[in-house]
């Protein structure tokens, strides 16, 4: 009978994590150069065997199926041929350090300025932001990390949406003492995936794992943030920016002052 890896894993975003993560890891990387997907490499790459034996699993993995599928393809995407002999990590670099994700208070990716004390604002510029992690959630050394007391209070909630799709969303109050990239002074901005002049995101074709749409603030000075990752682009709404956190995310926020 073909074990059951990863037996720990219940939830597509989880999933997803660990297929990047192992995809990315030391020994993964195959000597091939060929774009072509054959049984366990793509790109050049080898699929690491819990993602092929994962599609053998009972019933309790049976969910993780079509989230393989989802990831294979977002995979192919990132994982490009160079003109080159060899394979480029450009674009699983820039992947990763270009990605959100909300798991949970403790398992969660942010966008943030790439530089030191830098307010959004001045931040939304190509090559202007990177990702940081908690623990729990960080998969790529291009990623930094985000403290444990980062959250001084937060909620976290996730269900249907106005139409019936996913979404999973943390709020709450921050201490953007913690983490460098921040000015503590900064009354904040709005980072996505689907908003900007082109409609591709702010960073551009940033996004978050497993969802189809995010929207995330930052407010420094408020001391709050949030952050929503949903399905149906209604649940994440891009044209708010101005107006905070809970006109753009509805939720707890602990009353941040």
């Amino acid at each position: 009978m073909t074990k059951c890896p990863y037996g720990d894993v219940h939830t597509a975003n989880e999933f997803q994590v660990r297929l990047f993560k192992d995809l990315l890891a030391p020994g993964q990387r195959g000597p091939r150069s060929t774009s072509a997907v054959t049984s366990g490499v793509v790109s050049g790459y080898f699929l690491p065997e819990f993602t092929r034996s994962n599609l053998f699993c009972k019933s309790r993995h049976s969910m993780l199926v079509s989230y393989f599928y989802q990831s294979l393809l977002l995979c192919l995407w990132s994982f490009q041929a160079s003109a080159g002999p060899t394979i480029s990590l450009y674009h699983a670099r820039a992947l990763a350090n270009n990605t959100v994700t909300v798991n949970g208070p403790e398992s969660y990716c942010l966008i943030v300025p790439k530089d030191q004390h830098t307010d959004i604002g001045d931040s939304e510029y190509p090559g202007g932001t990177t990702t940081y992690c908690s623990k729990l959630a960080k998969y790529d050394s291009s990623q930094g990390e985000l403290p444990p007391g980062f959250w001084t209070n937060v909620d976290h909630v996730s269900g249907p949406g106005v139409n019936g799709g996913r979404y999973t969303q943390l709020t709450g109050c921050i201490n953007p003492n913690l983490v460098d990239r921040l000015n503590p002074e900064d009354q904040g901005g709005q980072y996505d995936s689907s908003g900007g002049p082109s409609g591709i995101g702010n960073p551009e074709y940033s996004l978050c794992i497993g969802y189809n749409h995010y929207v995330e603030l930052l407010e420094p000075l408020g001391p709050r943030a949030c952050i929503r990752c949903c399905d149906d682009p209604d649940d994440c709404p891009t044209k708010l920016d101005r107006s905070g956190c809970p006109a753009v995310i509805p939720g707890n926020y602990f009353d941040c002052d």
